[in-house]
């Protein structure tokens, strides 16, 4: 009897049988070892992390070189802001100069105007008479007295300062009819009988050379107080352009400009190139207005 539960005793301890035990005092588990794949997984990865390798190397010398690329852009720049920089004071220079240029050139119109004003002024005492024919051994005193007397003035030789033919000798040629005389410049000592001469030369509008010069032909003369070179230009392009305006007058006194459009109008000084456009408009536009111009 005792064999028998002897036996059961060992029965019971080999099979697990006996009283349970308390989980809470049981030591704790171990923990597990993550499984680190097939030998194909490994390669995998490592193959994975060469090409991010590459790619960061890529990546770093693409920075590298977009670093130096913004270094030479900034270099660049630099030279550009300096540039500009250098043309803006080339700007600002040449602006100056220009402004400059202005002055000057209006300072050298101002002195050109004053310049023929007083050649102008040195003329004052001349008259110059158009269709007087040439004749060889001519007596120009002589004829300038002539024509003093046709017109009603008296006029002696001590009135006469200087008298003579302007303009480069023309040749002799078998049609001598056909080329136009030589002015003739007469200078008198008195200012006083020079207006007169002209104011009565005004008074014969069809004033020839009959009864004067007797070896030739009458020829039809025309007596004008003497003006400058650019008062001749400026007056022969002020008659051009007031006969396409329809104006009526157009003359000269004491070595000024004048124009009138028609009679009991007010007369217009013509002073320069520039007052004849306000004056007649340009070529191309109608007349501007009978604004006289200012005075020079």
């Amino acid at each position: 009897m005792r064999k028998q539960n002897k036996t059961s005793q060992q029965l019971q301890s080999t099979t697990g049988s006996g009283p349970e035990v308390d989980k809470s005092t049981a030591e704790p588990a171990m923990p597990q070892t993550p499984s680190l794949g097939t030998p194909g997984d490994l390669t995998e990865l490592t193959s994975e992390i060469k090409l991010l390798r590459g790619d960061m190397s890529n990546l770093r010398n693409q920075l590298s070189s977009a670093l130096d690329s913004l270094a030479k852009c900034q270099t660049r720049m630099d030279e550009i802001n300096g540039k500009l920089a250098d043309t803006e004071r080339r700007l600002q220079a040449l602006e100056d100069q220009q402004s400059q240029n202005v002055r000057i050139k209006a300072t050298l119109q101002d002195l050109e105007n004053k310049y023929n004003m007083q050649a102008q002024l040195a003329l004052r005492n001349e008259i110059e008479i158009i269709g007087c024919p040439e004749i060889k051994n001519e007596n120009l005193h002589h004829t300038t007295m002539a024509i003093a007397t046709k017109i009603g003035i008296s006029v002696s030789e001590l009135d006469i300062d200087f008298v003579s033919r302007v303009g480069p000798i023309r040749k002799q040629s078998s049609n001598e009819s056909s080329q136009a005389p030589r002015p003739v410049i007469v200078r008198f000592a008195r200012r006083k009988v020079r207006d007169d001469f002209l104011v009565k030369s005004k008074t014969r509008r069809n004033l020839d050379t009959a009864d004067i010069i007797t070896e030739c032909t009458p020829q039809k003369l025309y007596i004008n107080e003497r003006l400058t070179y650019e008062n001749r230009l400026l007056f022969r392009r002020t008659r051009e352009r007031a006969g396409q305006a329809n104006f009526k007058y157009c003359w000269t006194r004491s070595g000024f400009i004048y124009t009138r459009k028609r009679d009991g109008a007010e007369a217009i000084k013509i002073t320069s190139y520039d007052c004849i456009d306000r004056v007649f408009g340009s070529p191309q536009q109608p007349e501007l207005a009978s604004k006289g111009c200012p005075d020079v």
